[in-house]
């Protein structure tokens, strides 16, 4: 497994994990629009306020998508996602 910046090809991959405008709304706040298409999702993302990186597996897997800012002296954890596809599943080693 490699921590990794986000790139055009994971933001692909990233926005066929929601499904619907509760998924959307439970992981990006109620500000995310839905339907979206890819360049509203980028913007929505606030890629200039948020480091974002992916988590990626054997063969280019996407596992995982996280994003953090500083506020207040602070690191601040958000937009953090399993692949549905993982999910509750055991990880395989790197």
């Amino acid at each position: 497994m490699t921590l990794q910046p986000l790139n055009n090809t994971h933001i692909i991959e990233l926005m066929s994990w929601f499904n619907d405008q509760h998924d959307i709304t439970q992981w990006a706040g109620p500000y995310f629009r839905y339907p979206f298409t890819a360049q509203t999702f980028i913007e929505d993302l606030n890629l200039d306020v948020s480091t974002s990186f992916v988590l990626v597996g054997q063969q280019n897997v996407l596992l995982a998508f996280g994003q953090y800012y500083q506020q207040k002296n602070k690191c601040h954890l958000a937009r953090l996602i399993v692949n549905p596809i993982q999910r509750g599943g055991e990880l395989q080693p790197p």
